[in-house]
Formats: C-alpha cells, structure tokens, sequence
C-alpha cells in the first residue's frame, strides 16, 4: 500500500510538471501560440524552424520596410508563406509596407482597426486596393472623383469613377445590399442670398416607418466640418448654427440597407429607390440633392 501511495505522489508531480510552461518558454515563444497546435508551449516550439517564430525573435526590421518586426507580427495575411514582418507586401494588394504605413503608428483609413498595410480594402468600397492601383482609382478614397457617387457603384453603372461629371444627371448614386453600410457626404457653400441661420438636413422619399427589420435607407446623418471654421457659430448632432456667407458646410450620412415597401421607387423600377436630400434653414429649403439607391434584396 505504500508503495501504491508513492507511486501516486511520483506520478502527480510528474503530471504537474509536464503541465506547467516555464517563464522562458513563454518568453521565447514570441506570438504565444503552441506551434504544434497543442494546448501548452514544449520543445517542439521552441525548436521549429518556422520563419514565422524565426521572425518574431529577430530584433529589428526583418524584412526592411520601416516597421519593426514587433509591430508587424508573425500573421500571413496574404497566405504567401511569409510572415509581414517578411513580407513587404504584407497584404498583397501590389502597394507596398512602407507605402501603406510611411510613418508610426500605421495608418487606419476605415477606422475598423486593421492598419492600411494588413487591409486589402482600405478605404472599405467593396473594391481592393490591388483593383484600385489598375483601375486608377484612389484606395484611400471611397470617392475618388468626388461626385457623391462612390467608385464600386460607378464601376456596376459603367460611369467613370475619374470624371466628376460622370454621371452627368446631378444625381449621387448608391448601391447598397443586405449587411452593407455607406457612408455619403452632402456639401453646400452658403451664399448671401439665402440668408441663412441654422442649417440641418431633411429626407423625402425613405421608408415611412421604422420596424425591426426595415429601418431607414438614410439611417442616420450629422455634421462633420465647416470650411472656414469660423464660417459657423457650433454645431451639435444635427445642424449647423449661425453659418455665415461663403462657408462651406458638409454632413455625413450612413446609407444602410431597407428593402421596405414604402419607399420612393425609381419610375419603372423594382429595386431602386430615389429619394432627395433637403438642406433646410427654419422651414426654407435652400437645396435639394437627388439620391439613386440601388437596393438588392437578400437571395
């Protein structure tokens, strides 16, 4: 029997020993992920030769694009076989690391916390960067010519996503589907003549009521920027206050998908919603901005 309880104790210490990672074991496993795919940091991590652990041990700037190996990690984004901290084009959208990120911290252009250099999409238009270098399109830009209409929906209308006056109607476009979000913006520059105070948005034509599902297809919009600054008293979620002559002025409208019954239909057409932007001081309309939706209801 004692030697039964010996056995048990000899054997508990042994389990918990093989159980437990040393402190240098964590240390030099680098990305803290078992590469042998178990649930604990052995030998066999440390003894890899994985370029991918190779990398994340070498102090510096392994592959030389100005991002130190610790900030670029050992992740394969463009599943090429290389690590970005090998990888100059980390990405693989034919721009460049140091392109991408030409100063620390790393540029974000969409905001969804993936640095341009990781992202394919950067500006988030449903068009890759590497579509938009032979496109000739601004990656950085959801809108590279500026015309309301941004580059993914110029390419399905056959528009010219360089030409500002393309499409020619005056009209921004917008093709949105299910799980899809835009975000467009409505500029204005405040003349004497219309002898403005505070200035805000309307929306004629969206879907009359708000359910659970169907919700607006202009869900939301605010202010962003005032050009001068001084051209405007404040501004607050919602409207402009006391914009003066020559002050350009411009909000921010996220675009969501609705496939409602209610809206505005186009004339002769089953899924595109035309719907028309108001700018209003008091109950003045001072402009009117048309916006085409293309709406694509879930198959």
């Amino acid at each position: 029997m004692k030697g039964f309880v010996i056995f048990l104790i000899a054997l508990l210490v042994f389990s918990f020993s093989c159980g437990e990672a040393s402190s240098e074991q964590i240390e030099n496993d680098v990305d803290f992920v078992s590469d042998d795919n178990d649930s604990s940091l052995d030998d066999l991590d440390q003894e890899t030769d994985d370029p991918v652990c190779e990398c994340g041990e070498v102090e510096g700037d392994a592959d030389g694009d100005g991002i130190p190996n610790i900030v670029e990690g050992c992740n394969d984004y463009d599943r090429d076989d290389l690590p970005a901290c090998m990888d100059t084009d980390s990405d693989g959208d034919d721009y460049l690391d140091e392109e991408e990120c030409p100063t620390l911290p790393c540029r974000d252009t969409d905001g969804d916390l993936i640095p341009d250099y990781q992202d394919g999409d950067s500006d988030n238009d449903l068009l890759g960067d590497g579509s938009e270098k032979y496109r000739g399109t601004d990656p950085l830009k959801t809108d590279t010519d500026g015309d309301g209409t941004d580059d993914r929906t110029e390419i399905r209308m056959g528009t010219d996503p360089l030409n500002p006056n393309d499409p020619s109607d005056g009209a921004f476009y917008s093709w949105i589907y299910e799980g899809v979000e835009r975000k467009i913006n409505f500029s204005m520059v405040c003349g004497s003549q219309n002898n403005l105070d505070d200035i805000t948005l309307r929306v004629v034509g969206d879907c009359k009521e708000d359910s659970d599902y169907f919700g607006k297809l202009v869900d939301d919009f605010y202010p962003v920027s005032a050009k001068p600054e001084s051209g405007i008293r404040s501004m607050d979620e919602t409207t402009f206050y006391d914009v003066e002559e020559n002050t350009e002025i411009t909000f921010e409208a996220l675009i969501k998908y609705s496939y409602c019954w209610d809206y505005n239909r186009l004339e002769g057409e089953r899924d595109v919603a035309e719907l028309f932007v108001l700018f209003v001081s008091g109950e003045k309309i001072i402009k009117i901005q048309r916006l085409i939706i293309f709406v694509t209801p879930p198959k």
